[in-house]
């Protein structure tokens, strides 16, 4: 019924966004694991890859001073929630926007970020809105040290779009291309 009421209603992009979260809930799954939201089909999942597609090694950062480090160094990390691998089981990997634009790509092959339409690691390794938000990158550039990200809050149901310094880390949802 989703699927259905998705292909014909024209969504703004805030109802498209809550469709995405609301996948848990109802869904029209795909033979893939990936789930169809208007005429899109959108992972079920955040990303959680540790390597480029190249085959190298996105590196870790299990600490605040070398999440710090990489943003300073404007080098591609990635973290679990907390520097908790258990979050990983849970929630997926976080990544700052230098792994995200690396041109070594970690979106799979027949898959693109989302365009423009639990929590946020700040620049300096601190946590920030653990359990009360989850943010997601997009791949529309504000300007050279910003891109623009969603940010769905649990406390009010809200979604907004606003932009971040590319050394934050965030999740990923990828949109496999038509």
């Amino acid at each position: 019924m989703l699927c259905i009421f998705a292909k014909n209603f024209k969504m703004k992009k805030i109802n498209f966004l809550l469709l995405l979260f609301l996948t848990s809930l109802f869904a029209c799954k795909t033979d893939n694991n990936n789930v169809l939201i208007g005429e899109d089909e959108w992972m079920t999942e955040n990303l959680s890859v540790k390597k480029f597609n190249n085959g190298d090694l996105i590196p870790e950062a299990k600490t605040d001073a070398e999440w710090l480090k990489a943003g300073q160094d404007k080098t591609a990390a990635w973290c679990y929630q907390n520097n908790d691998p258990t979050n990983g089981e849970k929630f997926g990997i976080m990544y700052n926007y230098y792994a995200v634009s690396d041109p070594r790509g970690i979106i799979p092959d027949g898959f693109h970020l989302s365009t423009d339409l639990g929590g946020l690691r700040i620049f300096d390794g601190s946590f920030s809105n653990v359990d009360r938000s989850i943010y997601y990158w997009t791949s529309t550039e504000e300007s050279v040290l910003t891109q623009f990200y969603y940010r769905i809050q649990t406390e009010n149901d809200q979604v907004d779009r606003n932009y971040g310094f590319v050394n934050y880390g965030m999740y990923l949802r990828c949109v496999k291309n038509k």
